[in-house]
């Protein structure tokens, strides 16, 4: 089946459960199945076949998703764009996914009009509202010039790419993610599997996560196989997030770490709320913090899952579930597995290998790698680096870590951000879950630089909590003292005002470490 043909079915059970709502704006699933095919015969209607690229840029909004669904149901590839990139890194893409169709909401028209003129071999620029201006179309206009799609069009295969996604670009040039119908079929169906309270047709379910983001995807895919109605925030706003989850009783909500803090620290009286219709939160894309987990369990007091995976992997390899989460809240014995990723799903597989790919022995550190039936196709026109990354059928993730005797899965860096100092290895996430803990500090990052005497050397960059005074550099070296060996220990920090971070809340340290590559300050 098609994510599309789950909205069909659920239509037909229940033609008149919203399907979507936004704002002021709703719809229900019987109407969006016939919006549904009013997008995909246009699509076929300006000579869209299958395999063609088209891109969307806007936030999250109600025709974003439809015309992923819309995009699948012909063969189409969706490429939804990050609205937080400029003019010429979206131009960049544009280019290198050879978008045939360009689709903008109206807040974006200027970014897209600042790189059109480059792109030619676009046959049409498409917008929600053209608002007067010269060379778009407007959405309904386009939808009313066609037919909608014919009850016996052609349907693709399950094994063609349904979406490319962009990777975020923290390790330099975006790479085009080629995702099946197959992929995400066999994504949410993991997905679905861990959970202990299913929620059923006609719940809510909150999508503040972006679009273009795999987190965000499979928010909607997630709904889409169930018949959850979504319950669509163009961004996160922590005050606008509470109002919803109350007001639209959500269900089951996926947050990144990042959300899950503001939400505590920035609304005063998020524990007096009424959680009682919150059954599930999922939450993932970046490391979360033992305290901060605590906490969002004691205040939300409902089911906790967290998700592991990367864009390759349409999201996520390995869970841990809400039981895991609960033994660990009650028991200091399990209250380690909180710092895991959890165990892998079902149809997933998982080792730990050395640099030449030889699995290593339980408890030991390595690169993780995986194998399973939700890892990518490939990279957009870049075999050699698909290969590279695809080798014997194992997905190399880049990330080190290691796997306990039960079967979890602690995930301990990214291979890129290890830290090689004086011929040692070091764990810049080890340093950063030390540094976390000192009172005057309230985000931290921690990135190699280079070093004449070592070869490379750790440097902590630090944002102060508020009022609090800058530490010495003794201060933090006698603090780490305490929990890390002294070659791991940094002896040059940085303060900053913010940590950069992508749309998700993924530090991005390859601009800390091209930002502080030559810095000889230090604290005194």
């Amino acid at each position: 089946m098609l994510l599309c043909d789950f909205v069909t079915n659920h239509s037909r059970r229940k033609p008149s459960e919203v399907f979507a709502r936004q704002g002021s704006r709703q719809i229900t699933l019987e109407e969006a199945a016939e919006r549904i095919d009013r997008f995909a015969g246009a699509l076929i209607g300006e000579g869209a076949v299958v395999g063609d690229r088209i891109g969307y840029l806007s936030k999250n909004d109600i025709d974003m998703a439809i015309m992923f669904l819309a995009a699948g149901r012909v063969g189409v590839v969706a490429v939804p764009l990050n609205y937080r990139l400029s003019a010429a890194e979206l131009s960049a893409i544009v280019s290198d996914a050879k978008i045939k169709l360009f689709f903008a909401h109206s807040a974006f028209l200027s970014v897209a009009d600042a790189f059109r003129s480059e792109q030619p071999k676009v046959a049409r620029w498409i917008a929600t509202d053209t608002k007067g201006r010269s060379g778009w179309t407007d959405l309904e206009s386009w939808f009313d010039s066609h037919p909608p799609l014919s009850s016996d069009h052609p349907r693709p295969d399950v094994s063609d790419v349904a979406c490319q996604m962009y990777t975020s670009g923290t390790t330099g040039r975006a790479k085009g993610v080629m995702i099946t119908h197959a992929n995400y079929h066999a994504s949410v169906s993991q997905v679905v599997s861990c959970l202990e309270h299913r929620p059923s047709l006609g719940e809510a379910t909150l999508l503040a996560m972006p679009l273009f983001h795999a987190g965000g995807m499979q928010v909607l895919t997630l709904a889409t196989y169930l018949g959850l109605t979504l319950v669509i925030h163009a961004d996160f706003d922590s005050r606008i997030v509470v109002e919803s989850l109350v007001e639209n009783r959500i269900a089951i909500a996926l947050f990144a770490p990042t959300m899950i803090s503001f939400l505590l620290n920035e609304i005063g009286d998020v524990a007096e709320r009424d959680w009682s219709a919150l059954k599930t939160i999922m939450y993932g894309a970046s490391p979360i913090d033992k305290p901060l987990l605590l906490r969002a369990m004691e205040v939300f007091g409902c089911d906790f899952y967290q998700s592991y995976g990367l864009t390759e992997t349409t999201a996520t390899v390995t869970m841990l579930d809400a039981s895991a989460h609960a033994r660990g809240l009650r028991d200091k014995a399990s209250e380690r597995q909180l710092a895991s990723a959890g165990l892998p799903v079902f149809g997933t597989e998982l080792r730990v290998t050395d640099r030449n790919g030889v699995p290593v022995s339980s408890g030991m550190s390595g690169e993780v790698r995986v194998r399973g039936a939700q890892i990518m196709l490939g990279y957009w026109k870049m075999p050699d680096e698909t290969a590279a990354v695809l080798a014997d059928g194992w997905f190399r993730t880049g990330d080190i870590g290691r796997i306990d005797e039960h079967g979890y899965l602690f995930i301990e860096d990214r291979l890129k951000d290890v830290i090689v100092s004086g011929g040692e290895n070091i764990s810049s996430k080890e340093i950063e879950s030390v540094l976390i803990e000192h009172p005057a500090i309230s985000d931290v990052a921690v990135v190699g630089i280079p070093d004449s005497r070592f070869g490379e050397a750790a440097l902590g960059c630090i944002v102060l909590a508020a009022g609090a005074s800058t530490p010495s550099l003794d201060d933090l070296v006698s603090f780490c003292r305490q929990k890390l060996g002294g070659y791991k220990i940094p002896r040059r920090f940085v303060v900053v005002p913010d940590l950069p971070r992508n749309a998700t809340g993924k530090v991005l340290k390859r601009e800390l470490r091209s930002k502080f590559r030559d810095t000889h300050d230090n604290l005194k």
